[in-house]
């Protein structure tokens, strides 16, 4: 706490009172960022699966070679056999 003058009080200075509101701003901006950045990883890792996506992820990790991954993509993405 601050004393002035005869008495004390809690705010002092107004430089003081902008620099605490402006310190709860910077908090509360930070949460709702935190909040943002969590909320939207949670979306991605939960978005459905394509066979595309699926053969890609395969493909990277090696599981397939070019030519197998090329061959399947073909299958799935050219036309409907009847």
């Amino acid at each position: 706490m601050i004393w002035f003058g005869d008495g004390m009080t809690g705010w002092g200075h107004p430089a003081t009172a902008l620099v605490v509101v402006l310190a709860w701003w910077v908090v509360g901006l930070g949460a709702y960022a935190l909040a943002r950045r969590l909320d939207r990883r949670d979306r991605v890792a939960s978005a459905p699966q394509t066979p595309e996506r699926v053969l890609a992820e395969r493909f990277a990790r090696g599981e397939i070679d070019a030519a197998e991954y090329r061959e399947r993509l073909e299958v799935l993405t050219g036309p409907v056999p009847r």
